[in-house]
């Protein structure tokens, strides 16, 4: 099978746009566009979204004298990020997810706070907005800090603040799959002159990413344009490329993108805005063709935001519900995804501060949400008939 869709796609770029982009001057227009797009920030554009975390992390436990050592995520999350904690030399603490919105469970939460925290890292999962006030409150009376890990919902807001911003440390990865994407790369972004004169001290002597790199950006990004663009994702499925089949890369050498990455993140910058227009008319249409299904729950952002859907989740009453829908879909040439197939505490090459603790509500995510592709290289007739396929296998609405 050829045809196929894609399960995520940033906004990609022909070979000729790309070849256009080689020859610009990039930084001085990626400059303009981050400040643009998240005002009032200080960015530091690094080779991936670990690196961001890992200076940003280094930075804060210097701050903190090494008396703080512990950083909270949610137990249901990306591979990558108790890795990155590990290698910055601090310890992983788990907390539930809230059954309702991709956020932290707060009472789980409050008890986990403590005097040895250094940070907490809400995520904003799947482009759906989780709730950061309740977490800000919590760590401004522990003294511990929040990091918005915003990598699949840039463009989406709570309360009309841009996700990434609420906070004044935050970070995206710009990694191939992402809502933007360089092929590799991250933004950090802060709003702490303190903190950035750390960050400008500890990434100075990084190499950028060298010229003689840019033919192979530049080829992924052209395979890629080919793929998701064209509807060829069908090559991909059962093929040892396959996502459903691959670890996460949990290894990061850091260094400084180049001005060809830089040029192809400002014109993604510049044209992000309709890009995830046409991510939340999808969504909608999705959501309205599956919402009152019985055996499936659609979840929604927190109270007051806009979701801007890297892609869509469903819950399913049960995983072999799921099962039976995932080989649909594939069968059809549709890419439907698993993510995080298990839930943190699941891992057993690293160590966390409180494996043993339960985590109900990720062990269930884990086994029982699957995403479909919500973004703009989708046809409508493509998202009509993955909806159809989860009707005939869910069952009627309630």
């Amino acid at each position: 099978m050829i045809r196929g869709i894609a399960p995520q796609a940033p906004l990609l770029f022909s070979l000729k746009d790309l070849m256009r982009l080689l020859r610009g001057k990039g930084s001085h227009q990626m400059e303009e566009e981050v400040k643009h797009a998240f005002p009032d920030r200080q960015a530091f554009f690094l080779s991936s979204g670990r690196a961001c975390l890992y200076f940003l992390l280094k930075s804060l436990a210097k701050r903190e004298g090494g008396k703080r050592t512990r950083v909270i995520v949610p137990a249901y999350t990306c591979p990558t990020v108790p890795y990155t904690i590990w290698k910055a030399g601090l310890e992983t603490v788990l907390c539930d997810v809230d059954e309702k919105f991709f956020s932290f469970d707060e009472e789980q939460l409050q008890g986990l706070m403590d005097e040895r925290v250094l940070a907490v890292i809400p995520t904003h999962l799947f482009g759906i907005p989780c709730l950061v006030e309740p977490v800000k409150k919590e760590a401004d009376s522990r003294g511990a800090y929040v990091i918005e890990d915003f990598s699949h919902a840039v463009g989406a807001d709570i309360k009309g603040t841009p996700v990434g911003l609420e906070t004044p440390f935050s970070f995206t990865s710009l990694g191939r799959g992402k809502m933007l994407t360089t092929r590799q790369g991250g933004l950090l972004l802060l709003d702490s002159p303190e903190t950035a004169e750390d960050i400008e001290e500890e990434t100075q002597h990084l190499k950028k990413t060298p010229k003689n790199r840019n033919g192979w950006i530049l080829m992924n990004l052209a395979i890629f344009h080919f793929l998701i663009a064209g509807r060829r994702w069908g090559l991909v499925l059962s093929s040892r490329w396959d996502p459903e089949k691959k670890e996460p890369n949990t290894a990061f050498k850091p260094s400084r993108p180049n001005a060809f990455q830089a040029a192809i993140l400002a014109e993604s910058l510049g044209r992000a805005e309709s890009f995830q227009k046409e991510r939340i008319k999808r969504a909608d249409i999705l959501r309205w063709e599956l919402k009152g299904l019985e055996n499936i729950h659609l979840p929604t952002g927190a109270p007051r935001s806009h979701p801007v859907h890297m892609m869509f989740p469903l819950v399913f009453k049960d995983e072999a519900l799921l099962d039976r829908v995932f080989e649909s879909l594939r069968r059809e040439g549709f890419s439907p995804s698993r993510m995080y197939k298990h839930a943190l505490s699941r891992m057993e090459d690293v160590i966390f501060a409180n494996r043993g603790d339960g985590f109900p509500q990720a062990e269930s995510w884990s086994e029982r949400l699957m995403t479909l592709p919500s973004h703009p290289y989708v046809p409508k007739d493509a998202l009509l008939k993955m909806a159809d396929i989860v009707r005939k296998e869910v069952g009627g609405r309630s």
